[in-house]
This record gives C-alpha cells, structure tokens and sequence, in this order.
C-alpha cells in the first residue's frame, strides 16, 4: 500500500516495495532536476527496514541553495506535486505528491550540508543498524497514532524528543 489521507495518521508494516518505489522516483526526479540536485536520499520511516510508516515516502534533496530548489515549482507540478513552502520548517522547501484523498510523497529540498541534511541521514543510518533504538521508535510511533489518528502535527511533534535525543547522543559518541 502506497499512500494515506491528508491529516490523517494510519500506520502499516514495514513494505520492501517502499525501496523500489523509491528508486523509481528517484530515477524521475533526477532525470528532471539534472545536477542542481546534488543527492537525492530516501529517509524517514520507510526507508528503515522493519519500521512501521505513514505509506508515504519521504525524499531528501540536496540542492546547494534553496533558490535553486524554488527553480523547480512548474517541474514539479507536472510530475504531480504541489508546493507546500517550508510547511513549517525553516530552511527547507516542500512538495507533496498524490491527489487531495492520497499523499503518496514528500520531496523535502534542503541545502547540502545543512544540520537538516546531516541530522535526517544520521538517525535514518543509526535506525538502519541500531534495532533496539529502531524498536523503541516504533513503540513511540504506535503510541502517537493511536493518540493523534487525525492530527499528523501533534503527532509529528510527539516524535521530535526522541528524535532529538537519539541525534544528540550519537553526536556526542563521534
């Protein structure tokens, strides 16, 4: 299954389709945005193996400014996504792709080497590799769905503690 209703939070087991399909965009999105975007990276919930996830898949572009990502609105559009500004992120532009009913991506454009760039791959690496913590995660995720099923802000804020901390303490170890 690919995709979920706007504001709403729903999560489904880990899927190995999610990587293909990841590919896939991948291939797309680098055959219209050409070298201006210098890593195109799957992260979040569906790029951890064994990870429960919103069926939406999250892409993480390095662009080295973001006026270059804003170059990209019409591109996008006819690839199917709409630009959401920073949703709320500074220093980060944002589309989401699917119809009014279905998000099935985000494309979130941020500069090369920035802490959102750095941060978003480093716990994506250590869930990759670090299960107990990965386990933990997904215990806090359950927990927020059940409490926040149609309110994906207080349960996206509900995650960023941990997020925080696990991020926090694998800087302190390097």
């Amino acid at each position: 299954m690919l995709g979920l209703k706007q504001k709403t939070v729903k999560l489904f087991p880990y899927n190995p389709e999610w990587a293909k399909i990841f590919k896939e965009e991948k291939m797309v999105l680098r055959s219209v945005l050409g070298r201006d975007a210098i890593d195109i990276q799957h992260f979040g919930s569906t790029a951890i193996p064994g990870l429960p996830a919103k069926p939406i898949i999250d892409i993480l572009i390095a662009v080295p400014n973001l006026k270059v990502a804003g170059k990209f609105k019409r591109i996008l559009k006819k690839l199917g996504y709409e630009y959401k500004g920073d949703a709320g992120v500074s220093g980060r532009l944002f589309f989401a792709k699917g119809s009014k009913t279905k998000t099935t991506h985000h494309l979130h454009f941020v500069r090369i080497n920035s802490p959102s760039w750095k941060d978003n791959l480093l716990f994506r690496n250590y869930l990759q590799k670090h299960k107990k913590v990965a386990r933990k995660y997904a215990d806090l995720k359950r927990e927020l769905a059940k409490k926040f099923p149609t309110d994906r802000g207080s349960y996206s804020s509900g995650k960023e503690k941990f997020i925080e901390s696990v991020i926090k303490n694998i800087k302190h170890k390097l």
